[in-house]
């Protein structure tokens, strides 16, 4: 567990999952009963909880992991990558249930599907969060792990006046009990309908949706058309553009955008500024292959933007809609 005081100062929790994911290259995604042969195969380390925890360590915030994996070679492996990348994993759990794992197809124009099989993360109970976690600035959660789970995160961004940040992936009913006074969701289009009652991802729908989950800030991410976002403090709605690039794999770009929303709200960002950040990161992780292995570090964002505003030429959509569950 991080001690040094300045460390501690913007500290993230994030409760979450990890995964070994497999990802398979495969020249379009199969309708039902159709069999196709994949081009290339990447075994990675995975999960959102890890995945939006290392992409807010390696733009330079101070991270706990609280989660559970099991005890096979698996686990060393996510261990081993998060480890890796400064995240300090002394609160993980190691379980009796296989670690958690994924199955990616990435197509040709960088849209995917994911399967998850949930195996340790479902064995994370509300104590781990209880006894691990040390005045964290921001709280992290998501849907990876049960409910119990995710409420003992609320409970703890409330007794520690944090920012709760939510990214309720896969979606599920969201009770009044995930919540903390202070929140802010994280969603696609289709959990914001699903979430507030068929409300649709404009403008001027995002200050009743606010208000139908708590009152709770809202970022609203909308593949290649960027994100929307509400500050419900202001009551400021404002758009933030998707950076154009050419797509290689956007499996875990929702996951870049989080950890790097977060990561800027840590160190005192407004929202506006930490959804422009985050959007990069997510663009910027969709030119890489894999989910980990797709983050910037702070010096890898800043040469990409430089060569970006240096350059010119055609390309596509960073995240093209739909592509990745996790926006």
């Amino acid at each position: 567990m991080t001690t040094d005081a300045a460390a501690a100062v913007g500290r993230i929790c994030v409760v979450g999952s990890l995964n070994l994911d497999g990802t398979y290259d495969v020249p379009e995604l199969p309708a039902a009963g159709v069999t196709v042969h994949a081009a290339g195969f990447l075994r990675s380390p995975g999960g959102k909880g890890a995945n939006q925890a290392v992409a807010a360590a390696r733009l330079g915030a101070a991270v706990q992991l609280i989660g559970a994996v099991g005890r096979d070679a698996a686990a060393d492996s996510v261990l081993r990558a998060v480890e890796a990348d400064g995240v300090d994993v002394s609160a993980i759990v190691r379980t009796d249930e296989p670690t958690g794992e994924a199955i990616i197809l990435v197509d040709g124009a960088g849209e995917n599907v994911i399967v998850v099989s949930g195996g340790a993360n479902l064995a994370l109970t509300p104590d781990a969060v209880d006894r691990a976690a040390d005045g964290p600035r921001v709280v992290v959660t998501g849907f990876e792990v049960a409910d119990a789970v995710v409420e003992a995160a609320a409970r703890l961004a409330q007794t520690a006046g944090a920012l709760l940040v939510l990214n309720p992936s896969p979606v599920r009913r969201l009770r009044p009990t995930m919540l903390a006074p202070r929140s802010l969701l994280v969603v696609n289009e289709g959990e914001l309908v699903m979430l507030a009652a068929g409300a649709a991802a404009t403008p001027h729908a995002l200050a009743p949706a606010s208000d139908a989950l708590g009152g709770s800030d809202l970022v609203v991410t909308r593949g290649a058309r960027g994100a929307l976002a509400y500050d419900a403090t202001t009551g400021e709605t404002f758009d933030v553009a998707a950076p154009v690039v050419e797509a290689v794999d956007t499996s875990g770009c929702g996951d870049a955008f989080t950890g790097a929303l977060v990561a800027s709200l840590a160190r005192g960002a407004s929202l506006r500024e930490a959804a422009e950040n985050a959007a990069d990161v997510g663009a910027f992780a969709a030119t890489r292959r894999g989910t980990q292995s797709s983050y910037p570090t702070s010096a890898e964002l800043a040469d990409w933007r430089a060569a970006r505003a240096a350059a010119a030429g055609p390309r596509v959509a960073a995240m093209p809609e739909g592509a990745d569950q996790a926006l």
